[in-house]
């Protein structure tokens, strides 16, 4: 925790506004309202996009150049590299404790639950948000992206199959994986995106709170997505993952 405390505001100086995750005075609801400002500004084609199993597959090579620009001392990059290959212990199954080490093996992935983990997967996820933005993207696609964790979106003008192609290529570079089941294109209809504000509560009609939709496509068989409710859906993952523990999930 020590470590966390001298190496979180080295790193914050190059955290992106884009993110939003595991930063000081920021949240899951201010995301929300990003995203909200976005369509409220004509931005409504939507990019909702998923990675599979993202901090159980950053790779180490590319993380530690990305804290080396920051970090000059040799001791801290290897007790940071130390951190990356700890093994873990998990039960056997018939009372006993196994040890494994798939992190030194395969050289991916963070350890969920640790204290650096989630500083680690903001700067790893900086390289694309900040990769969007120098490459051109942002500007030649006029697509914006709000990141929480390992959750973003992005959002452009009638640009979205567009952003969502750049997308990929850029997770191939980065050695990440996008879920295909989960990513989806989506336009968000005008009447959905008509009210700006805090997201914990928008303005009601008739008593009623309004909901704005993210209307999905090609799979009309899933649940619209309320922008609100995954606000707060984000917040609950979110601390879920903070509880200490030490192992990877593949």
């Amino acid at each position: 925790m020590a470590a966390v405390l001298i190496l979180e505001p080295i790193c914050e100086a190059d955290l992106q506004p884009e993110q939003y995750a595991y930063r000081a005075q920021r949240s899951a609801l201010d995301a929300v309202r990003e995203v909200h400002r976005g369509l409220n500004q004509g931005r409504r084609e939507v990019v909702d996009a998923d990675l599979s199993g993202y901090f159980d597959t950053i790779p180490h090579p590319e993380l530690l150049k990305c804290l080396a620009r920051r970090i000059s001392d040799g001791a801290m990059l290897a007790l940071l590299k130390q951190w990356l290959q700890m093994p873990v212990e998990e039960s056997d199954g018939r009372g006993g404790q196994r040890r494994s080490n798939p992190a030194r093996r395969e050289k991916r992935g963070t350890p969920q639950g640790a204290p650096i983990s989630p500083l680690l997967s903001n700067l790893y996820m900086r390289r694309f948000v900040l990769g969007w933005k120098i490459l051109g993207h942002a500007e030649r696609l006029q697509a914006r992206i709000v990141n929480y964790a390992d959750d973003f979106v992005i959002l452009g003008r009638d640009t979205g199959e567009q952003a969502s192609e750049t997308m990929r290529g850029m997770m191939e570079v980065l050695k990440l994986t996008v879920n295909e089941e989960k990513t989806r294109l989506g336009r968000v209809p005008q009447e959905s995106s008509a009210w700006s504000g805090s997201p914990k509560r928008p303005p009601t009609s008739r008593g009623r709170k309004h909901e704005s939709t993210l209307v999905r496509k090609p799979d009309a068989g899933n649940p619209p997505v309320r922008f609100d409710e995954r606000g707060v859906e984000m917040e609950r993952t979110c601390r879920h993952r903070a509880t200490p523990r030490l192992y990877h999930s593949n």
